[in-house]
């Protein structure tokens, strides 16, 4: 999953993409803390997990990868600093939410742009090629 983002306001929990359920585990995406805090987004405590990157007002690009067993999140085509982290999480027979979380609250205060989704997990060279306009092709 990927994207372009930009808050227009701070200081607010709010989510910006996500793909999922309301169950825990069934979850995947982004969400910001009211300090500004990104999350990766899995929903449930266990299945969440502080990204180590805070929330400004400028354009970021956004990724976030699974694949099967490891998330790792991106932030303008860096891996964040508390990336890696193992979940099991069931990513089948989702929908995708934009500018909320998926029970229609934490709405996104800003910008959204460029969503895509691969059918795989990409590996942190092809998130670099993304977001720098390219395209990257499957297997």
């Amino acid at each position: 999953l990927t994207f372009w983002a930009k808050a227009d306001t701070i200081n607010v929990k709010q989510h910006n993409v996500n793909w999922g359920s309301t169950s825990s585990s069934n979850a995947f995406g982004f969400w910001i803390d009211s300090s500004n805090d990104i999350h990766f987004y899995g929903h449930g405590g266990s299945y969440d997990y502080d990204t180590g990157i805070d929330l400004d007002k400028k354009w970021h690009h956004w990724t976030v990868t699974y694949n099967g067993n490891i998330v790792r999140t991106y932030i303008d085509g860096e891996e964040t600093p508390n990336s890696g982290i193992s979940r099991s999480l069931t990513t089948t027979s989702s929908a995708l939410h934009i500018g909320e979380r998926m029970d229609n609250r934490h709405y996104w205060h800003g910008k959204i742009d460029d969503v895509r989704i691969y059918p795989y997990a990409l590996d942190q060279s092809q998130v670099k090629k993304v977001k720098n306009g390219g395209a990257v092709s499957v297997g």
